[in-house]
């Protein structure tokens, strides 16, 4: 398990776009499939919303490491462990080791609004 400062280490590299975005690649694709398509503003935060929810598996709020790692294999996205780790320290804002609502929500408005695969919609440091 990675202790609270090599995590938030590991927050900052992914800040700053010194380690890798392998994560998010193969993700992106089921994870827009399970948005769906053709919706606005309001329908999009609900959606996205109700697929934190349906990750976030003990209701705390915040989705941890292996809530991730559940959800991930849940839309058959086969990551390792450190694509895991890098994309849940892109989604980790605050630094907290958990992704909370408005991280989560707020990377599936710019992932499902770009045109950009894979390039700035997963810059961090937007909450």
């Amino acid at each position: 398990k990675i202790d609270i400062n090599s995590w938030r280490d590991l927050c900052f590299q992914m800040y700053k776009g010194k380690v890798g975005e392998q994560g998010w690649k193969k993700a992106r694709r089921a994870l827009l499939k399970q948005l769906g398509v053709g919706l606005d503003a309001e329908q999009l935060s609900k959606r996205a919303r109700d697929l934190f929810e349906s990750y976030d598996s003990d209701g705390s709020g915040e989705i941890d490491f292996s809530e991730l790692k559940l959800a991930m294999e849940s839309l058959g996205v086969d990551l390792t462990e450190q694509e895991l780790l890098h994309m849940a320290a892109e989604l980790d804002v605050d630094g907290n080791a958990e992704i909370g609502i408005l991280e989560f929500e707020e990377m599936m408005h710019r992932m499902y609004n770009s045109k950009d695969k894979y390039g700035t919609w997963k810059t961090a440091g937007f909450a």
